[in-house]
């Protein structure tokens, strides 16, 4: 099975980069880059359509607001949680992550292997530092989503 790890965020809003910052740090490891294709989409989540393949187990690094404590973190395929969308957005500006692929999932595209590591942010607003708890944890993500690729 074909791996591809993506990373989402925003490097200018504070914990919101903490998918970026780790892709870049799985992009200097060459056990990763053995086992996995790595992508940075940043905030251009509606690219994910054209990675969605038969055969492909995609792992989507985030900050995902989801009741944890701040630094907590939770890996979920993306088809065991019921995405909250908006009936009235009708702007692809508007598409973050959940509703792309929902998009693709209405398109016959099969979502099944569609994973989520999502870190529960504690600052989300302007800014390029991110939150102390997040940053004394980034060796951890590094080894749970190594653990995670090398055991799926």
């Amino acid at each position: 099975m074909r791996k591809i790890v993506i990373g989402i965020g925003d490097d200018f809003f504070c914990d919101d980069a903490i998918g970026l910052i780790l892709l870049r740090k799985l992009q200097n490891n060459p056990e990763v880059l053995r086992i996995a294709t790595l992508l940075e989409f940043g905030k251009k989540s509606s690219q994910i359509i054209d990675w969605i393949k038969a055969n492909t187990l995609i792992l989507i690094i985030d900050a995902v607001k989801m009741g944890l404590k701040p630094g907590e973190f939770k890996i979920f395929r993306f088809t065991e949680v019921k995405a909250k969308t908006n009936e009235n957005t009708i702007s692809f500006h508007q598409f973050g992550i959940a509703e792309n692929l929902l998009l693709a999932e209405s398109l016959g595209k099969d979502i099944s292997s569609i994973y989520i590591f999502g870190i529960e942010p504690e600052r989300l607003e302007i800014g390029n530092e991110i939150s102390d708890v997040i940053k004394s944890n980034i060796e951890k993500y590094i080894a749970e989503i190594k653990n995670f690729l090398y055991n799926i």
